[in-house]
């Protein structure tokens, strides 16, 4: 860890986020300009958000104690593999619906293609996380992603395989219907890979203005906030549509008091993973979610 009131570690708050930002752009351009199997590079753009956030994490932690432990470094394991594997089928059915349904390229340029699509995602993406924080069946297994009392970049692969399939689902469908290209899909794919670990890292990371426009740490940690006040942030890379709809919580140097559910007793422990997994199926309690919506019915 570096000394906290060091320079070095003031640098890296305010430029490990932008520099990720900018590693990621070279090889993406690099890629599509070259014509390389697109496909193959996500497992490496995976592999390389995680290395980083998790050495961001060791260089200028966020909360020390929020380090996981070998038992919750083994649970983060086991779910990280029902994520690639739900998550490739999400990836399957809607690459199924590109055949059958798609017209092929839409034709607008890429520079212009690229953003629309993020944008377009993150609005799919942002309606069904808002949907599945208002309790009920969703919840349930929703939830489980929500009950750690930590916020870290492993167990950002804590969640139900319903969660991943559904959330991939809700954001690339509306790309395939639409006829994106494969490099605008791509494009966002990357962003939404980067941008759901960069804001689950218990790394003392800073946007600044740039908080304004992009989902980071300092979004999501009061979106794991057990207070209803801090709920919000649904959207996974830009703030656009939190704004839209009246959540967005975030502001410079906010933090939340604590992080979980307000009713942890309403899910399984969540280091064993088989019973999480059966909770949305047999639970007949309602766990309450950490939002305010929840909170005004």
């Amino acid at each position: 860890m570096l000394d906290p009131k060091g320079p070095l570690a003031a640098a890296l708050r305010f430029l490990a986020y932008p520099l990720l930002l900018l590693l990621a752009v070279g090889p993406v351009a690099h890629a599509i300009t070259a014509g390389l199997p697109l496909e193959r590079l996500l497992p490496l753009v995976f592999a390389g958000v995680i290395g980083a956030t998790v050495l961001l994490e060791r260089l200028i932690p966020y909360e020390p104690r929020w380090q996981p432990t070998r038992r919750e470094l083994a649970r983060d394991g086991g779910y990280l593999l029902i994520g690639l594997v739900f998550g490739g089928l999400a990836q399957l059915v809607a690459g199924t619906l590109a055949l059958v349904l798609a017209t092929g390229d839409n034709g607008l340029p890429l520079w212009l293609a690229a953003p629309l699509a993020l944008v377009l995602a993150d609005l799919g993406t942002y309606a069904f996380h808002r949907r599945v924080h208002r309790g009920g069946f969703w919840w349930k297994e929703h939830g489980i992603h929500h009950v750690p009392t930590k916020v870290n970049v492993l167990n950002a692969n804590t969640t139900h395989f319903l969660d991943v399939t559904f959330n991939t689902l809700a954001a690339m469908t509306p790309l395939v219907l639409l006829g994106f290209s494969v490099e605008a899909v791509f494009i966002v794919n990357v962003a939404r890979v980067l941008h759901n670990y960069v804001s689950h890292a218990n790394a003392d990371l800073r946007l600044g203005w740039l908080g304004h426009l992009l989902m980071g740490p300092e979004h999501h940690r009061l979106h794991h906030g057990v207070a209803p006040e801090d709920a919000g942030n649904y959207a996974t890379v830009v703030t656009l549509w939190d704004r839209v709809f009246g959540t967005f919580t975030w502001a410079p140097g906010r933090r939340p008091a604590a992080v979980g559910v307000s009713e942890p007793e309403a899910f399984p422990d969540p280091q064993r993973i088989l019973p999480n997994l059966a909770h949305p199926f047999r639970s007949a309690r309602r766990a309450l979610a950490p939002s305010r919506e929840a909170a005004t019915r």
